[in-house]
């Protein structure tokens, strides 16, 4: 199986702490309502479960937090996440779209590190 990545990788002025509470903010304003189906809290790794508005069919959801140890007085952060389809080919964008949406929000919330 062939993936896309995507060159969205941010670094984010923001300890692991505070990049998952402000993903809590995602999760308690999207109105696709996430489900959690697999959490692994030592690996901060967490998989939810997305029915689609057309036809209800399931998308994943996995994302992964990091916190970075550069500089110790400056917290840095940064999370991996990744969505499929559950079934079917072809989603119409719908998993990039929500993956975009989910890093402008961390991006305008948490600001970004640059180097």
């Amino acid at each position: 199986m062939c993936v896309e990545l995507n060159d969205r990788t941010a670094v984010f002025d923001a300890s692991v702490g505070r990049l998952m509470q402000e993903w809590a903010v995602i999760l308690g304003q999207d109105t696709e309502g996430m489900e959690l189906v697999l959490a692994d809290e030592e690996a901060r790794q967490y998989t939810y479960l997305i029915r689609s508005d057309f036809q209800q069919l399931p998308d994943l959801v996995t994302v992964e937090f990091v916190e970075y140890d550069e500089d110790e007085d400056i917290p840095r952060s940064s999370l991996a996440i990744y969505s499929r389809r559950g079934y079917v080919s072809g989603d119409f964008g719908a998993n990039s779209r929500r993956v975009f949406r989910y890093l402008d929000h961390l991006e305008g919330t948490l600001g970004i590190y640059r180097r």
